[in-house]
């Protein structure tokens, strides 16, 4: 098997592990696309001209995967991202429900000096 068709088996089971990431098993998840991102570099690297007829089909396919795999990833991303902003909020009120007092600005007040 050709370095073409490694990287394009190796691409069709990327998408399918990014496709079934949910919040449950995200860190499972999240640990094994980071190897597979890693092999498939390494397989990226490997690919070198000049291609046969087959391996041109199967290379453009892969450049076709690769913009569905990009989106992907990029929802995941921005999934994590409202997650973080999320537990922040939370984290913010939280400290704001126990303590009140905490955060008070002392700008504004007026000072009379008439007697």
């Amino acid at each position: 098997m050709s370095a073409v068709q490694k990287c394009f088996s190796l691409t069709e089971k990327l998408i399918t592990s990014v496709q079934k990431v949910n919040e449950q098993n995200r860190e499972e998840f999240i640990t094994m696309i980071e190897e597979l991102l890693d092999e498939r570099e390494q397989l990226l690297r490997m690919i070198k001209p000049p291609f046969s007829k087959e391996e041109q089909i199967i290379g453009e396919k892969i450049v076709l995967m690769n913009d569905t795999l990009q989106n992907l990833l990029n929802i995941q991303k921005q999934n994590i991202q409202k997650d973080i902003n999320s537990l922040s909020k939370k984290k913010t009120s939280m400290n704001k429900y126990i303590n009140p007092y905490q955060n008070m600005q002392t700008d504004g007040y007026f000072y009379d000096k008439r007697k």
